[in-house]
């Protein structure tokens, strides 16, 4: 699976492949500390093969993107 992360103009870039939901969030939780970023919380939606990840910025997100089988 892959975790990408869209910035605020809406541009959409892959930062990480990875094995398990636990890996995609350890690297979501080392984007953010990399940038200072403090995670206020997490919410989670899924649509289709996307889970998409809310960590309080209001307008940045991560979307965890499984293989579709």
């Amino acid at each position: 699976m892959k975790v990408l992360f869209e910035n605020s103009q809406g541009k959409t870039r892959e930062i990480a492949d990875v094995s398990t939901i636990e890996e995609a969030n350890k690297v979501i939780n080392s984007f953010c500390e990399e940038r200072n970023f403090y995670i206020r919380y997490k919410r989670k939606w899924k649509k289709g093969n996307v889970t998409y990840v809310d960590v309080g910025s209001y307008t940045e997100f991560f979307h965890i993107v499984e293989e579709e089988e």
